[in-house]
């Protein structure tokens, strides 16, 4: 019988395992029934819109097949967006409509362009498919610079990726800085802009919707959004695209499954888009709770990322100190997430959770300390 690692392409073979929020520790805590902090998944924990589970509930047609095209999920999100719903592509979370572009677009050989770090799955992507990852690493002071990235797009990419806020560090560019980088590329790079955390960081001042400025660079360009973070659905799945064309979307399809989007889910993401007045009121908590973590880790002097998102990451001058950190965090039912960062360096990413989880994570950090 063959060994299984001979039915895989080597360049699968040579990729680095996902790392998830969700650790083997936390489900054991879980299982045990302990109390902990769950912070290291950038999860709501404050729940979905109690529309949400009326929706879920009124759902009886699961033995059918849900529609394939998203219609009304679309038309909805087309109608809040003001933009045509054909330009939408919804999927199993935005990473899922990532994947589907990445295999779509991208050919061994051809260059992406990307922040270091970023989300890891954009590297996966790549070197999966044999192409090639070209990283630019954040400067001394924690931010990462408009002018370099512009500058390593200009030397040519088949898609320029860029997170903002960026996963994992939390930082995140101005229009100005994103009209300059985007300005960089070759009119045939296909430009993704992952906001996946776009409803916490447009209340931050100087963050702004990338639409319009990508509208007027006439550049191909896709926006990822999900619904997993502010609006409480990472259970469940759902997540979209935004397309400069509408022809982009059915080409992109081609390679995905017809049925990806279940009933449950279309149902539940209707019923969250239409209240707002929750998903805002999660944001308020949530970024009130992520100034009063900021101010009590700056008194005790510790080096933070700009935080745009849900989270705060904490840079370490080695990524096994921040290995070290997470492990004992965890002793103590605190699940952050530690990830490797710029040559050797790291940082722990912790989600800014209830005060409650925050106040743990917090005295367990001073603990440590």
């Amino acid at each position: 019988m063959i060994e299984p690692e001979r039915l895989v392409r080597g360049t699968v073979l040579d990729l680095p395992t996902y790392k998830t929020g969700v650790s083997p520790h936390l489900l054991k805590a879980l299982d045990s029934g302990a109390s902990v902090a769950r912070l290291g998944s950038n999860e709501n924990p404050y729940g979905a819109s109690p529309r949400v589970y009326e929706a879920i509930r009124s759902v009886h047609d699961v033995n059918q097949y849900p529609d394939g095209g998203n219609t009304s999920v679309r038309v909805a999100l087309g109608a809040h967006l003001e933009i045509d719903p054909d330009r939408l592509l919804v999927s199993t979370g935005s990473e899922n409509v990532l994947s589907d572009v990445f295999v779509s677009v991208l050919s061994p050989g051809e260059r992406v362009v990307a922040l270091t770090p970023t989300f890891m799955l954009t590297d996966i992507l790549t070197r999966s498919i044999g192409a090639i990852s070209m990283g630019v690493n954040y400067e001394d002071d924690l931010s990462f610079s408009a002018d370099a990235l512009a500058s390593e797009a200009e030397n040519g990419a088949k898609i320029l990726y860029i997170s903002n806020p960026n996963n994992p560090t939390g930082n995140a560019f101005s229009s100005d800085e994103l009209r300059t980088i985007v300005s960089a590329t070759s009119p045939e790079t296909l430009v993704i802009v992952d906001e996946a955390y776009y409803e916490y960081a447009v209340r931050h001042e100087g963050f702004e919707s990338s639409l319009p400025l990508l509208d007027a660079s006439e550049r191909p360009y896709i926006v990822l959004r999900t619904f997993s973070k502010a609006y409480g659905l990472a259970g469940l799945r759902v997540g979209y695209g935004i397309f400069y064309h509408p022809d982009l979307v059915p080409l992109v399809r081609r390679g995905n499954t017809v049925f990806d989007v279940g009933t449950v889910s279309q149902a539940a993401l209707l019923a969250a888009l239409a209240d707002q007045a929750h998903m805002e009121s999660v944001v308020d908590k949530t970024l009130t709770e992520k100034e009063r973590v900021l101010k009590a880790l700056e008194k005790r002097n510790v080096r933070v990322f700009p935080a745009y998102g849900n989270f705060v990451s904490l840079w370490f001058r080695e990524h096994n100190k921040a290995i070290e950190l997470e492990n004992a965090l965890a002793e103590r039912n605190v699940f952050v997430k530690a990830l490797p960062a710029r040559a050797g360096e790291g940082l722990v990413r912790a989600t800014v959770g209830k005060p409650e989880d925050n106040d743990r994570f917090l005295e367990a950090l001073a603990g440590l300390a």
